[in-house]
């Protein structure tokens, strides 16, 4: 837990920010409040040195940017104008960071959150305004009747280990409209190189530890996970329906790739 939950106050379960961070998630049009758990948050903390305010103001810029990231992609591969998006599925969105950023980019679809933890989805209900899902740690206890234009997972293929890693896209595939897109990002080779040179890679373009940050998930489950573009790709081939649209190397926080994938009709 970071050290700032020991020295700053909270309202409830909301982290206490001053009148000037408000100011900011202000600017971007969305809500200012963080959840004193929320592992995107402890991160950012950590990376800025353990400056609050700098911390609070890059979460919103974050969350913002990726945001707008997914409604260019949409542009470009969508097949239909941003306005016509009915329904965007955020998976593993954790407390919000870019959920709560996604109503301003697609003004006329319904945005809904989705995560492993019960608090992130009363968070993000109760503080957001998002009605959200709740997701289980495998892919065969996930289940969804609905289908979406647009399934988004960020940085969640980043830290799951093999055995599930096919299952999931096969299970965020099912969860597509026809037509629609499913977007995620992977920790690819340039992660590799930058972030994590000590994980081990095997021939396919695949490496797996069993370390996280995130303390409340086995990391059995939910690890540190490289997989280069070759493997990813090799994986796609072997899920019907999907057509690959784009490869994007380290498009995502300079280092992250992204793939871009658009359901059959």
């Amino acid at each position: 837990m970071a050290d700032y939950m020991d020295r700053l106050p909270r309202e409830g379960y909301v982290l206490y920010l001053n009148e000037a961070i408000k100011k900011k998630a202000k600017e971007y049009s969305v809500v200012s409040d963080i959840h004193f758990e929320d592992f995107v948050f402890n991160a950012t903390y950590e990376y800025y040195k353990k400056d609050f305010d700098y911390a609070c103001e890059h979460y919103y810029l974050n969350g913002r940017t990726s945001a707008e990231r997914v409604a260019a992609l949409s542009d470009r591969h969508l097949g239909k104008h941003r306005e016509e998006v009915r329904s965007v599925l955020d998976f593993a969105s954790g407390y919000g960071c870019v959920s709560r950023h996604l109503p301003n980019f697609f003004q006329n679809a319904e945005i809904v959150p989705m995560d492993i933890h019960e608090k992130a989805y009363w968070f993000n209900r109760v503080n957001v305004g998002l009605e959200g899902i709740v997701s289980s740690p495998s892919p065969e206890g996930s289940e969804m009747s609905r289908e979406f234009d647009i399934v988004f997972a960020l940085s969640f293929f980043s830290h799951m280990p093999e055995r599930i890693f096919t299952p999931w896209i096969r299970k965020l595939a099912s969860w597509v409209r026809p037509g629609g897109l499913l977007i995620f990002t992977t920790h690819g080779e340039t992660s590799h190189r930058t972030q994590m040179p000590q994980i081990p890679v095997d021939e396919r373009g695949f490496g797996f530890i069993f370390e996280s940050e995130q303390f409340d998930l086995p990391t059995s489950d939910y690890g540190h996970a490289v997989s280069y573009a070759p493997f990813v790709h090799d994986q796609l081939s072997t899920v019907d329906d999907l057509d690959l649209m784009e490869t994007i190397p380290g498009i995502w926080w300079t280092h992250q790739d992204a793939f871009v994938l658009r359901k059959s009709l």
